[in-house]
């Protein structure tokens, strides 16, 4: 028994060290590869060799850019790679594409755009491929917000206000620069004239319906400003009166109104000279009532004349009634002299017609009857008609303008006449712009100022 045990035990021995002794000769062969440079991973049938992976190593961690963006160009180190693959966090236009790169540094500009938008922020990656696996790299650039724009104050620009026209539509825009629109207007005083409104995009628009002024403060805000800002400026608005109609006349020149009846009209004018001429010169100035647009006429004011080769001049007041002839008023009056004049109603048929010289201090009143119409008044600087022949004299040259101040009227009014007189083809008498304080008449073809 003991025997074939120990002859089994010799059988063993023998062959661990045999396997040692194989074992030990594969292992010298491994370690020789080795040194030739190439990995063995087992020895026999399907050993394979190992594949490193590629490596990329970027030049910079990151980059900053202005506000206005530019190029930043994307360095990198690469070992072990076929493919280079371009991409970024957001898209970036023109960057995403692949190429071979076998080069040890690679260099791919990007251009960043103006605006990155709110994160302005960008990741530029850089994939590198190859027959060990892939690497990803990435590059952050940081884009400089925008420089805060400067403040520029804010100010009202609209200087004046175009003129309006009473009962026509009118609109007219306010007009700011500076601080940062959308701006916003309100009045901070004053009120604009009746029919009108300021809006607050700064339209001043409606229909004004009378004339007259008002003035105004104005102010203007910016509403989306971080720091808001205002500005205000005080503005005057006009509204005037529709044009008149002109009519050219043989003998009138001024204003008259139509409508009525009118039981009054009054107003004050300055006597004007005469220059003298080879003929007879004449002219006269009145205030009345119809005569416009039929045969009535009741009227006062006064007349200068010069004879032919005389330099004197003849002024003389003066009261009439149609259809019979003026009557002459015993007060003495010089050229320069400031004249009042009315002629008013008193009922039951009777007028009074009064006639006061301003700088002597002479007055004249007289009631008559008269039964006109009282279609139309009139203040009037006049060619005179010989009561006779109906013939119209030659309008004298007269000097100063005879302004007419302070016009007035009792009545329904329904509409306004500019006369411009008329001679020989010619404008020989017109009449300013009606005005606040009045008009003036001129000798000539050129209109005067508004008094």
């Amino acid at each position: 028994m003991k025997a074939a045990f120990d002859v089994r035990r010799r059988l063993r021995d023998l062959t661990v060290r045999a396997r040692g002794v194989v074992a030990g000769v594969l292992g010298s062969a491994v370690l020789g590869v080795a040194a030739l440079g190439v990995a063995v991973l087992g020895a026999g049938e399907g050993a394979e060799a190992a594949v490193l992976p590629p490596t990329a190593a970027l030049v910079h961690a990151s980059v900053t850019v202005s506000a206005s963006g530019g190029p930043v160009v994307l360095e990198a180190a690469v070992g072990r790679a076929s493919t280079c693959v371009l991409s970024s966090t957001p898209a970036l236009a023109g960057w995403a594409r692949s190429f071979p790169c076998r080069r040890a540094l690679v260099a791919r500009t990007a251009i960043v755009p103006p605006d990155l938008g709110r994160a302005r922020r960008l990741v530029l990656w850089f994939t590198v491929a190859g027959p060990g696996g892939r690497i990803e790299r990435g590059e952050t650039v940081h884009q400089l917000a925008a420089p805060a724009p400067p403040v520029v104050p804010l100010e009202v620009t609209t200087a004046a206000l175009p003129p309006a026209i009473a009962g026509e539509p009118y609109s007219t825009q306010l007009a700011a620069a500076g601080g940062t629109a959308p701006y916003s207007w309100s009045l901070a005083a004053g009120s604009l004239p009746a029919g009108l409104a300021l809006t607050r995009s700064g339209l001043v628009s409606g229909t004004p319906a009378a004339d007259g002024a008002s003035t105004v403060e104005v102010v203007v805000r910016d509403r989306a400003a971080t720091v808001p800002q205002s500005a205000s400026a005080v503005l005057s608005l006009a509204v005037l009166s529709p044009p008149v109609p002109v009519v050219e006349t043989r003998n009138w020149s001024g204003y008259e109104v139509s409508g009525g009846p009118f039981t009054a009209a009054s107003g004050t004018f300055d006597v004007p000279d005469l220059v003298a001429s080879s003929g007879s010169s004449v002219v006269s100035e009145w205030i009345g009532i119809d005569g416009s647009n039929n045969s009535s006429l009741i009227q006062a004011g006064v007349q200068e004349e010069i004879q032919p080769g005389s330099s004197t001049v003849d002024v003389h007041a003066w009261w009439e009634i149609l259809p019979a002839s003026e009557m002459p008023i015993a007060m003495a009056v010089h050229p320069g002299d400031q004249m009042s004049v009315s002629v008013s109603a008193l009922g039951g048929g009777q007028w009074q017609i009064s006639v006061v010289d301003e700088t002597s201090g002479q007055s004249f009143v007289t009631a008559q009857s008269y039964n006109g119409p009282g279609g139309s008044a009139e203040w009037i600087v006049e060619a005179p008609t010989s009561g006779t022949s109906g013939a119209v004299a030659t309008l004298g040259d007269y000097v100063p303008s005879v302004t007419f101040g302070t016009p007035r009227f009792t009545g329904v009014e329904t509409g306004v006449i500019e006369d411009v007189l008329v001679q020989g083809g010619a404008v020989v008498s017109i009449p300013s712009p009606l005005g606040t304080n009045g008009f003036s008449v001129a000798y000539g073809a050129a209109a005067p100022p508004t008094p």
